[in-house]
């Protein structure tokens, strides 16, 4: 059914749009918080299969140069530190990700 609506509704290349703006996704003008909320939107509906080490790396590329330089200084690291440093980075009080609560609603 799902596929059915998906046909019908959804130009042929949505998926491609959809993967298009994750790749080219950047922070822009937008707050860590906004930018961390979009970012796993995009993600989720790309429905990429992406390591924790790559999302991390996607995840780091996409914000303004200055945190960018300041994260990335640092190794590697799960996806959830690099959202947490660079909020602090931000002066935003660190909170549970975006990550951990969707995992939530999907089960």
């Amino acid at each position: 059914m799902k596929q059915l609506l998906n046909g019908r509704f959804l130009s042929p290349d949505y998926k491609q749009i959809l993967n298009n703006q994750f790749e080219q996704y950047k922070q822009g003008t937008r707050t860590v918080i906004a930018y961390m909320e979009e970012f796993y939107h995009l993600a989720l509906q790309c429905d990429l299969s992406l390591t924790e080490e790559q999302q991390t790396i996607k995840y780091i590329h996409g914000l303004k140069y200055p945190i960018q330089e300041r994260v990335a200084l640092q190794d590697l690291y799960p996806i959830d530190e690099a959202q947490n440093k660079a909020m602090r980075m931000r002066g935003y009080r660190t909170r549970p990700t975006l990550q951990a609560r969707s995992r939530k609603d999907i089960r």
